[in-house]
């Protein structure tokens, strides 16, 4: 069997149960091939990225449970049944794992378009897509929310300002460190405005001259989100910029438990250095 099938099983554990709960009771008159668009939501409550949809059809098809068709995929009912012991097993030593869910960290990447696509593919397979990652996160959030990067442009800010007003309406704090006085355009200026109309919502600078310094400023470079004081975190290389999350390579690690509470102390230590601004 494809130990492919036991990382996804791993990492997208919640999808391949949903897809194949819906494969199991897909009648044998339903002959409408399987897309990855209609993949995304099998599970209820969640919709799944593209990415994720499409590593989870990989494995599936490597174990045989699907077969490529033209405007798809099929069903192999056979290859179902015969790995249905397997995919069991699967989860079984996924639960019984010696390292908890709350202490694993988790590998997740940003991918420029134009890859080998036998590499995409590998890495794809071997990271959680970082976008949807974040977006995740953020609508995850019950109380407090940090979203920490120098650089910010408007098309992130508008892609993620949905998620971002309603966990404001709800109630949760929402910070976000940045570079703001010296990296912003006007119009993400006012996309960042529209979201701190909002009250619970603050934006914090931390860019400062400096003559001590060699290159003449202290200010980060790091890249974080923050859910709930610590109970998930992000931390990687990645900008909240569109050529951060949609043209570069980049990579970062998804934490919980200990390793988010600890990340989370340290972030609040720097927000201690920034300035509050006002009007963004």
């Amino acid at each position: 069997m494809s130990s492919k099938y036991v990382v996804a099983a791993d990492r997208l554990g919640w999808l391949l149960d949903a897809i194949e709960a819906s494969l199991q009771s897909r009648g044998a008159s339903e002959t409408k091939p399987l897309t990855p668009a209609t993949m995304r939501s099998a599970c209820p409550g969640r919709l799944a990225t593209l990415d994720e949809a499409m590593a989870a059809i990989r494995v599936l098809h490597d174990l045989g449970v699907l077969s490529k068709v033209a405007g798809g995929y099929s069903l192999n009912a056979d290859g179902l049944h015969a790995t249905a012991a397997y995919r069991r097993g699967v989860r079984d030593g996924l639960r019984q794992s010696s390292r908890s869910a709350a202490d694993r960290l988790q590998l997740c990447a940003a991918l420029p378009v134009g890859l080998p696509s036998a590499l995409e593919r590998e890495l794809r397979e071997a990271t959680v897509d970082l976008r949807g990652a974040i977006v995740d996160m953020i609508a995850a959030a019950r109380f407090h929310l940090v979203l920490a990067s120098p650089f910010w442009d408007a098309p992130t800010l508008e892609e993620i300002s949905l998620a971002i007003r309603t966990r404001l309406t709800e109630g949760v704090r929402v910070r976000f460190l940045g570079r703001f006085e010296h990296t912003l355009d006007a119009v993400t200026r006012t996309a960042l405005a529209a979201l701190v109309s909002h009250g619970n919502c603050s934006v914090l600078d931390w860019y400062e001259p400096s003559a001590t310094d060699p290159l003449g400023s202290r200010t980060f470079h790091f890249k974080a989100v923050i859910v709930d004081e610590g109970a998930r975190a992000y931390l990687g290389t990645a900008n909240l910029t569109k050529s951060g999350l949609r043209s570069r390579l980049e990579l970062g690690v998804l934490l919980q438990g200990a390793d988010a509470s600890h990340l989370a102390s340290v972030v609040d230590l720097v927000l201690q250095l920034a300035r509050p601004i006002t009007e963004p």
